[in-house]
């Protein structure tokens, strides 16, 4: 299956996701762009509507408490 990358640059002309509206799908796009910034990595299937792959850096994910 190939795979394509989804960037800042490219975002605005890739399909996203088949289970979202017309604005919805704005949306996350809009908030893929800015996780991008944190590093954000998105992958999505050449075949429309198959998969996608979305990670990020667990540093944006879990916030804890240092003071222990």
């Amino acid at each position: 299956m190939e795979y394509i990358r989804i960037t800042k640059e490219n975002i605005d002309k890739e399909h996203i996701c088949c289970a979202m509206s017309g604005k919805q799908s704005l949306a996350k796009k809009e908030w893929l762009k800015q996780r991008f910034e944190e590093g954000l990595v998105f992958y999505h299937s050449a075949e429309r509507g198959k998969c996608f792959i979305e990670y990020t850096a667990t540093l944006y994910m879990v916030k804890y408490d240092r003071s222990h």
